[in-house]
């Protein structure tokens, strides 16, 4: 099993398209951050700067320490595309970072969308949230003064249990 984060969340949304510029606006400040501090982040491919702008972000390590890309964006996205038991389309994505460095850029900028559109996205990983989510929420909370829920992840099945995953895990976080 390679090291994963999953979210699904509603790209069509108009709360999650209000709120992308905010997301996107702090997303340059968290990868601003974390390549002062050294950790060396690409575009897509691995090389190139990352792409942040009110339409999407994306971003990898720079190669060798590149993995899988990472794309969060309103109204597209790389990952499959679901329906609720309401017929709303919600999209499953994932990336699969092996616990390279780049990994806290991606999990600093998945929480912080899940901050911003709690109701639009929800997040699972391979790793624990005492632990390798611990350096996301320092993160976020010395840039932006963003406290996080208590935990802010969702059991795997949540999202892979197919079209009703969204409301089931918004009902359990209610």
């Amino acid at each position: 099993m390679v090291y994963t984060h999953y979210w699904a969340y509603q790209p069509d949304s108009p709360s999650f398209a209000a709120v992308f510029p905010q997301l996107a606006s702090d997303s340059r400040l968290i990868l601003s951050h974390l390549s002062a501090r050294g950790i060396a982040l690409g575009g897509p491919t691995g090389i190139g700067e990352p792409l942040v702008n009110d339409s999407t972000i994306t971003f990898n390590g720079v190669r060798p320490d590149s993995g899988e890309n990472f794309v969060l964006a309103p109204g597209v996205g790389s990952g499959l595309t679901e329906r609720t038991r309401t017929g709303e389309p919600f999209r499953l994505d994932y990336c699969q970072t092996r616990h390279l460095p780049y990994d806290l850029a991606v999990t600093a900028v998945l929480l912080r969308a899940q901050q911003l559109a709690p109701s639009d996205l929800v997040l699972a990983s391979d790793g624990s949230w005492r632990d390798d989510w611990y350096p996301a929420q320092t993160l976020l909370i010395d840039l932006l003064s963003a406290l996080p829920q208590i935990d802010a992840l969702m059991p795997l099945s949540y999202l892979l249990g197919g079209p009703h995953a969204l409301q089931a895990a918004a009902l359990a976080h209610a």
